[in-house]
């Protein structure tokens, strides 16, 4: 893909490129894109940067929208009103210089804890997370005792713990992090694949019970955060079938996500958004919005442009990414597609805010 996480601030729109070569900004008023060039990476990390994995997650914070390398050697901090943009990196040197670092599991993974103003950011290249100051840009690395070789994810429950789940070998775990006392609790989770490098995303926290959604297991699991026992939820029981092992792909499951008391997440094979009431136990399902109707959408466009050759030029710099942009967000959605009962979420909600 392009791009991969996504900020909407305002009318704009701040994509995260993982294979494209610049950071895209669109306004939804003028229907027009920026694109920012990012500065080379040093020598030094040229062993362990991926240029088709630049970066990951993005989260705002006041007026800036921060981009988190997954394989770019920084943290990206954009100015959404100048677009001006300041790199946080000091940290990637002392990472280079770490004996035990994984950075095929990527520097920065899943979820964030934010605590007043500083927040804390999971790193699949080491155990442990990067502590960075908002207000001062200042970086701190915390390493973790515990049995990961990276952090996949991590989540707040509220009450002074923070839930961890691995990335890398033997991720057959959920750990507890009480910040205060600085004590981990680790609990065992019986999985059907000990060597998963990347299992679940960033656990899902409602009151007493912690929910893990599978990247490339078989299964969504349930954990008590009383007595830590753990079932496999019934959530995806109806929703997903065995993935074929030999194949890490299609995802199990898309973009989990909790609001106003219910999850949100979509699963590949069947191509649905299902919404489960954690109140009552319900689940509903929706078909994702029609495939045929945005391919023919996008090929027609793409005959307008290029005429009928046979030639893919569905590529950055070929074709442009608003143009993409446009169609999503477009009110005439429901016309294009071929069956208005299938439109769905509008591709998944499109981004859990536009409509």
């Amino acid at each position: 893909m392009l791009y991969h996480d996504m900020e909407i601030y305002g009318k704009r729109i701040f994509l995260a490129p993982h294979k494209a070569e610049k950071i895209a900004v669109y306004d939804m008023d003028k229907r027009t894109m920026v694109y920012i060039g990012l500065k080379s990476v040093a020598e030094k990390y040229q062993n362990s940067y991926f240029s088709m994995q630049k970066f990951a997650h993005t989260f705002q914070d006041g007026e800036y929208v921060y981009m988190l390398g997954y394989t770019y050697p920084a943290i990206v901090k954009i100015n959404v009103n100048t677009l001006e943009i300041i790199y946080i990196d000091k940290w990637a040197a002392e990472i280079a210089e770490s004996p035990s670092k994984y950075i095929s599991y990527g520097y920065f993974t899943m979820g964030n804890v934010k605590r007043n103003r500083k927040i804390l950011l999971p790193m699949g290249c080491i155990c442990g997370l990067l502590e960075l100051d908002l207000d001062t840009g200042e970086t701190r690395i915390i390493r973790l005792a515990i049995s990961m070789e990276g952090i996949g994810g991590v989540t707040n429950d509220g009450n002074g713990g923070i839930w961890i789940v691995g990335r890398g070998k033997s991720v057959s775990k959920v750990v507890r992090w009480d910040i205060q006392k600085n004590e981990c609790r680790e609990i065992g989770i019986q999985i059907d694949e000990e060597n998963c490098l990347v299992p679940f995303y960033a656990p899902l926290c409602y009151e007493s019970k912690i929910f893990l959604f599978p990247v490339y297991m078989n299964f969504a699991y349930e954990i008590s955060m009383v007595d830590g026992k753990y079932k496999i939820s019934r959530i995806l029981k109806a929703a997903i079938k065995e993935r074929d092992k030999h194949n890490h792909l299609p995802m199990c499951t898309f973009s989990p996500r909790l609001l106003n008391g219910k999850i949100e997440f979509a699963t590949g094979r069947d191509r649905m958004w299902h919404v489960y009431h954690l109140e009552s136990g319900n689940i509903d399902d929706f078909h994702i919005v029609d495939d045929e109707g945005i391919e023919e959408c996008v090929d027609e466009s793409i005959r307008r442009a290029f005429g009928n050759s046979s030639k893919s030029v569905v590529a950055e710099g070929l074709y442009h990414l608003e143009n993409y942009i446009d169609y999503v967000v477009s009110e005439n959605r429901k016309r294009n597609a071929a069956d208005e009962e299938r439109v769905g979420n509008n591709i998944y909600y499109v981004t859990g805010e536009l409509r």
